[in-house]
């Protein structure tokens, strides 16, 4: 579901009553008229603040057609409610994300109102899901096979971040990021070093003790954390498009489990083409990608796995929507036909990991303090 937004909020939709909070004082960029200022209060730098708070960019700047007095407001969603982003919000969460964040700006001497809040524009937004992966697999072994599928160019990433001893994988642009990590790793990481923790902002241990220690010998959980991070407006109203959603950038249209689910769906999707691709051409002939085929698929048709193969010979050789085409054509029904049949072939095992992802996407359970 939504974690990370940044909202923004128009002059004189919102009112600064300690203006002097800002570095610089927000009435120098209020006052300002030349062609870019702005100033920071970010209070989550005080050390002596112990709740999640929002982070406030006011700026002040030239634009087409006169100047732009904007105030941006960038917070997680679930961190407001819960405290951290384990636990994920749902559509019926949003009226009380809205009172929250009112309530916590207000605390800040900031004044927005709920209908300015709920109907702001996004600049940016990011979709996230926590995979609960107990007695199935690791968030390790994913991050390998994802890591060694390569798949920096279907993403157009400019920069690949591999660390924390491959527990974390994030792919980016300059308008896109696309991150796997392990999050019970990381909240042992924010219990030892906060500074080196994922998330930046970690979740104070304290809160999540009791789901540590279940990460025993006979009960271990493991949870799997994906999140798809569109950082311009260009970039989210290009995505929704895809998708076949409106492209009205509001606060409250974003908030959506339909289009959270899509985005982690057509991102998983690309990732288990990589994937099968990196599988299927790592032999030295195509008579060796046939016999592995065959063996992992026992009770499938030696035509079908013959058409298997050239399709995705056509997909690496063009791309799936190319390959899709000279299958099938305009035609719908055919693609389907097609679909279904290449649907039920395993390449690996790595390939039926991504399908329990696709799986949990695809029934979209929110994971929720009751879970634990």
């Amino acid at each position: 579901m939504i974690d990370t937004v940044v909202l923004t909020i128009n002059y004189p939709d919102f009112q600064l009553l300690k203006p002097e909070r800002f570095d610089p004082h927000a009435g120098l960029v209020l006052a300002y008229k030349g062609r870019y200022m702005k100033a920071i209060y970010d209070p989550r730098r005080d050390t002596n603040v112990h709740e999640y708070l929002p982070r406030l960019t006011l700026m002040n700047r030239i634009v087409e057609g006169g100047r732009s007095v904007t105030l941006n407001i960038e917070f997680s969603a679930p961190n407001l409610l819960y405290g951290n982003n384990f636990f994920e919000v749902e559509d019926e969460d949003f009226d009380r994300v809205i009172a929250v964040l009112e309530e916590k700006l207000l605390s800040l001497d900031v004044v927005v109102s709920r209908e300015h809040l709920a109907n702001a524009a996004v600049s940016k937004v990011h979709y996230g899901k926590n995979f609960l992966l107990t007695g199935y697999t690791t968030p390790f072994n994913f991050i390998q096979e994802i890591w060694q599928a390569n798949i920096s160019k279907r993403l157009d990433a400019d920069k690949t971040d591999y660390r924390n001893e491959g527990h974390s994988l994030k792919y980016q642009n300059n308008t896109l990021a696309v991150m796997f990590y392990d999050k019970m790793k990381d909240l042992d990481k924010a219990r030892l070093s906060p500074t080196k923790s994922v998330e930046g902002n970690p979740t104070p241990f304290g809160e999540f003790q009791h789901l540590l220690k279940r990460r025993s010998a006979t009960n271990p959980i493991e949870v799997l954390r994906m999140e798809i991070q569109f950082n311009k407006r260009v970039r989210i109203r290009s995505e929704v498009k895809k998708l076949g959603f409106p492209t009205n950038l509001t606060f409250r249209e974003l908030f959506s489990q339909r289009i959270s689910k899509a985005v982690c769906l057509s991102y998983l999707t690309e990732i288990k083409e990589a994937i099968i691709l990196s599988k299927v051409n790592n032999f030295d002939s195509p008579v060796d990608q046939f016999m592995s085929l065959q063996q992992a698929n026992p009770t499938t048709k030696t035509q079908v796995i013959l058409e298997y193969l050239g399709f995705m010979q056509l997909v690496e050789a063009t791309d799936t929507r190319t390959a899709r085409r000279l299958i099938a054509g305009d035609s719908a029904s055919k693609w389907q036909t097609a679909k279904n049949k290449y649907s039920a072939i395993t390449t690996s095992r790595a390939e039926l990991e991504i399908n329990y992802l696709l799986h949990a996407v695809e029934e979209f359970k929110t994971v929720k303090p009751l879970d634990f």
